[in-house]
């Protein structure tokens, strides 16, 4: 009984009628918010982290914390627009925030080119390679399929070049990676990666000190990669990401992310029933371990 309460919590109805209702974007009258500091934005975060994960090896008592941060405006997702709105939200910060860039606008223009493409019905994006060719033709912008799960450094290698990330995964109720299969697959986009690391570390010569709290903070140039750190130890590193059905940003282990994004094989058939119709590849070829990186 306990979980079927929880199961409406998350999922209160099933009809693309009433889904629409409770978009996030309906819920909170708005689909773009205000954007925040970099700085007071990632020590935010940080401090939210180390609270919520203060059991984990991950975290040795007295971390430094090491931080790359690219702030994008928050936009709500309406349907299934995650990865449209991703775009958008990627497109709006490489372009150098522009004043008249609306995000809203931008998705639902996105909207029409992945129809008139043919890569979608509802703004549902189930391919990478199909993420990336309306990125380029609607903003001129550059954009290419990569292998997420080849090696963690290059997440770190592709912030330093002022990067951003698409990368779909499974996304548990709370929007965090899971590994459900596929079944519930979502866009999220990251933005900015957070490593712990000890005395000695080479980040800590380049990062600006500062601190929240107890925890020592270290925002890092953006120059400065993280490579080095990411490879040799993976579950040191946390990305920072920003999806449609939240205004809040995110952050979760790069391991989970990347597990999350390898488990992609297939569609649930009721999702698929209850919210369709889908343009859905045959094979999930071009979805399953990959990721679009932008800019």
């Amino acid at each position: 009984r306990n979980a079927e309460r929880r199961r409406r919590k998350f999922f209160p109805c099933t009809s693309r009628a009433m889904s629409q209702k409770i978009s996030p974007a309906a819920l909170l009258g708005s689909t773009t918010f205000a954007k925040l500091d970099p700085a007071e934005e990632a020590k935010r975060l940080v401090k939210n982290m180390h609270n919520f994960y203060s059991d984990a090896a991950a975290l040795p008592e007295g971390c430094v914390w090491v931080v790359r941060n690219f702030p994008v405006l928050p936009t709500l997702q309406t349907g299934p627009m995650c990865g449209l709105v991703v775009l958008s939200m990627a497109a709006e910060l490489l372009r150098g925030a522009p004043q008249d860039f609306d995000t809203s606008a931008e998705t639902l223009k996105l909207l029409e080119l992945a129809k008139a493409e043919k890569y979608s019905l509802q703004g549902e994006m189930f391919s990478a390679v199909h993420m990336c060719d309306v990125f380029r033709k609607r903003f001129g912008l550059p954009a290419e399929v990569q292998d997420l799960t080849s090696s963690p450094g290059l997440v770190s290698r592709w912030l330093a070049e002022r990067k951003v990330i698409a990368v779909p995964y499974d996304a548990a109720p709370n929007n965090e990676p899971a590994l459900l299969g596929g079944t519930r697959a979502h866009w999220a986009l990251i933005r900015g990666c957070a490593c712990n690391v000890r005395e000695g570390d080479e980040a800590i010569s380049k990062g600006v000190q500062t601190s929240t709290g107890a925890v020592e903070f270290l925002m890092l140039p953006e120059d400065a990669p993280l490579v080095t750190i990411v490879d040799e130890d993976p579950a040191r590193c946390f990305v920072l990401a920003q999806h449609g059905k939240s205004k809040h940003e995110a952050i979760w282990p790069l391991d989970s992310l990347c597990q999350s994004n390898r488990n992609l094989t297939a569609l649930d058939p009721h999702r698929l029933a209850e919210e369709g119709p889908y343009v859905v590849p045959e094979d999930w070829v071009d979805l399953r371990g990959k990721c679009v990186v932008l800019g």
